[in-house]
């Protein structure tokens, strides 16, 4: 089975960059950069030859430039693995920080989660609900449980895909018409068929803001992340706060219906 890691990062963003290399240069898997799409870069006036301007104008809160051009982002991560020809692919974005368990997990994960899902290695927030029924056991206390539903905020950080599911996704999501994350949507369409996590999660947040564009104060932290300063500054901060804990509970509920 062919396997490889695919990272997204900007062009601008050299200090992720590195961060992502030394974490992945000490595992054994094949890894690869891909070039992130910067929403700096996009021509809104030309909308309509990326994206869906219906949509945009709909979710604009949600598909700002940044936003869409994180899904043009995963669309090349997508592009990618299809060209390399593997079989399972670990997408990742570049504001990921690995655990100790990371690479058992994964080389354990590879290939053992449902052909059709999309398998989590991080989601961000509390109360997530995942599924006992079924659950695939991992050594160390680890498994991977089916999320009771695919809605809601999960975040497309780090997560695992079979060829298949890329194929599906790598057509699906252009022209843009909605967020890099929502595997909700995506399952509703079919184009996935269900999402999964690895419990308890073997990532965590590194010190970086987010550059999306969304979620709290997004044109403060836009303005700061355009200089090494404000970076650095986003990054002391986001160090010293007290973290929110990727909280989830694993139940004997069913699924809900899309």
């Amino acid at each position: 089975m062919k396997f490889c890691i695919y990272y997204i990062n900007l062009d601008r963003s050299p200090e992720r960059r590195a961060f992502m290399d030394r974490q992945l240069s000490r595992l054994n898997f094949p890894y690869s950069r891909v070039a992130a799409v910067d929403g700096r870069d996009l021509n809104m006036r030309n909308l309509s030859a990326f994206a869906v301007p219906a949509r945009v104008e709909e979710w604009k809160h949600l598909l700002t430039p940044n936003a869409i051009a994180c899904s043009m982002s995963h669309r090349k991560a997508y592009a990618a693995a299809l060209a390399d020809g593997v079989d399972v692919a670990l997408i990742l974005e570049d504001d990921i920080a690995f655990l100790p368990s990371f690479e058992a997990v994964v080389q354990q994960a590879v290939g053992r989660s449902r052909m059709q899902d999309v398998c989590l290695l991080y989601f961000h927030g509390p109360d997530k609900t995942f599924l006992r029924d079924q659950a695939t056991h991992l050594n160390g206390g680890f498994g991977i449980y089916r999320a009771k539903t695919s809605w809601g905020a999960y975040a497309a950080g780090a997560y695992l895909i079979q060829r298949d599911t890329i194929k599906r996704l790598h057509d699906h999501v252009f022209p843009v018409h909605t967020t890099a994350d929502s595997w909700g949507t995506f399952c509703r369409d079919g184009v996935i068929n269900g999402l999964s996590a690895v419990l308890p999660l073997p990532t965590a947040d590194a010190p970086f803001a987010s550059g999306i564009g969304y979620g709290r104060f997004p044109r403060l932290k836009n303005m700061l992340t355009r200089s090494p300063l404000g970076q650095r500054l986003l990054s002391l901060v986001r160090t010293h706060l007290k973290p929110i804990p990727h909280g989830y509970r694993i139940t004997d509920e069913q699924p809900e219906s899309i």
